[in-house]
C-alpha cells in the first residue's frame, strides 16, 4: 500500500501534461491542418466567388 501516493502523484503529473502539452498541441494542429485544407482547396479551385 505504500505505492498509492506515487501512483496518485504520477497519474496528477500524466493529467497536467496532457491539460498543459497534449490539448494545446492537439488543437494547434486541428487549427492549422484546416487552415492548409482551406489554403490549398483555394490554390486548387481558386478563390471563392459570386454564385
Amino acid at each position: 500500500m505504500s505505492d498509492k501516493p506515487t501512483t496518485r502523484s504520477r497519474e496528477y503529473k500524466a493529467l497536467a501534461l496532457v491539460i498543459v502539452v497534449l490539448f494545446p498541441l492537439l488543437s494547434i494542429m486541428v487549427v492549422s491542418g484546416y487552415g492548409f485544407m482551406v489554403w490549398f482547396s483555394q490554390l486548387m479551385m481558386g478563390p471563392p466567388g459570386h454564385g
